[in-house]
């Protein structure tokens, strides 16, 4: 089953609509005063291509908050953070590429990321930037093989106790979708 973008995209907005109600200032986007923040993420890529499922992934992720509070730099961005942001993946599991076939994907990309807070725990992130993916499958079909490309992201991030969870949805290029919850330590 292929995820559906529009039905995601208008569940996350429905729920922006109704949490941005009951913000409490003075919010604040992951851990007050760490300007570098580093994670592992996991999760499924959802490839459009015919005859091909999910893969999982696995990988980690960082960055460094130039812009907003608690930042580098402390300018007002209406309460929220501007990062640059980098990312690994590796496929954990390998997605099934049709009849006695696999495969995998490998993924390094770059972002801007920004973090807008709407209540002391809970923050919406949006990020974009470049990728490189290499895709190896055991059969001879024309999507395999490396590429470069524009991707964007959104998604939300809670605060816990020592760290914060991120779940994100990104676009890589226009046939993969990676669904991803990552760590923040």
């Amino acid at each position: 089953m292929k995820i559906h973008r529009a039905l995601i995209s208008t569940a996350l907005s429905l729920g922006l609509a109704c949490t941005s109600v009951y913000a409490a200032p003075p919010p604040v986007t992951l851990a007050a005063g760490n300007l570098i923040y580093l994670g592992v993420k996991g999760g499924l890529v959802d490839n459009d291509e015919p005859y091909a499922d999910r893969a999982f992934n696995i990988g980690v992720y960082g960055g460094y908050h130039i812009l907003g509070d608690h930042a580098r730099f402390p300018k007002n961005l209406g309460g929220g953070t501007l990062s640059v942001e980098g990312e690994f993946t590796v496929t954990a599991i390998n997605g099934d590429a049709g009849p006695n076939g696999d495969w995998s994907i490998m993924t390094l990309a770059g972002y801007g990321a920004y973090r807008f807070p709407l209540q002391n725990s809970f923050y919406l992130k949006g990020k974009a930037g470049a990728y490189w993916q290499n895709v190896d499958t055991d059969r001879p079909v024309n999507w395999d093989g490396t590429d470069t490309g524009v991707s964007v992201g959104f998604g939300g991030g809670w605060k816990l106790n020592k760290g914060v969870i991120e779940a994100e949805i990104t676009l890589l290029g226009s046939n993969l979708t990676f669904l991803s919850l990552g760590y923040i330590f």
